[in-house]
């Protein structure tokens, strides 16, 4: 279930930087729809799925995926600069200009 939750949240991601692109699936091959569209049908199926208890695949894992991509697409810039903001302050190099005798 760890690789199909990685999986999930890559594809949030794409679905929602470019959410007009055209994929083709595999079992539908000329078939072209939106990732947009694609991801939402999805994630709205193991809803469903989750919901009725259906065992076929782990939802709870693929949603977790994807609740996990949306959160890195809205704030995962904005947490990697407040970690390197925290990382420069707390270095030896940056601590050296402070240190008094």
């Amino acid at each position: 279930t760890g690789a199909s939750g990685a999986i999930w949240a890559s594809l949030m991601v794409t679905a929602l930087a470019w959410p007009h692109t055209t994929v083709t699936l595999v079992f539908l091959p000329f078939f072209p729809i939106s990732i947009g569209s694609g991801v939402f049908g999805l994630v709205a199926l193991d809803i469903v799925g989750l919901i009725r208890g259906w065992r076929f695949f782990d939802h709870a894992g693929h949603l977790g995926g994807a609740a996990f991509g949306a959160a890195y697409y809205y704030y995962g810039p904005a947490c990697w600069e407040w970690w390197r903001r925290q990382a420069k302050r707390m270095s030896p190099s940056s601590r050296q200009g402070r240190e008094t005798d």
